[in-house]
């Protein structure tokens, strides 16, 4: 979404895979740069290297989901 004067906002949307009592899955959204346009890059930058750093994308790349 553009806005005046200021950096676009991007969103990345993710869902609990923890499904809700009622059956139901909670989503949450999470602003990331707007230079993302994928969501990989976007979930990649959200879990930066131990000791600092962006983790590149084509690092990420998790085996267990947690």
């Amino acid at each position: 979404r553009e806005i005046a004067d200021d950096e676009p906002i991007v969103m990345l949307e993710v869902v609990n895979s923890t499904t809700e009592p009622d059956g139901t899955s909670k989503r949450y959204h999470f602003r990331v740069p707007p230079t993302m346009t994928k969501s990989h890059d976007a979930v990649a930058w959200m879990f930066p290297l131990p000791g600092g750093g962006d983790r590149p994308a084509s690092k990420y790349m998790p085996e267990v989901e947690t």
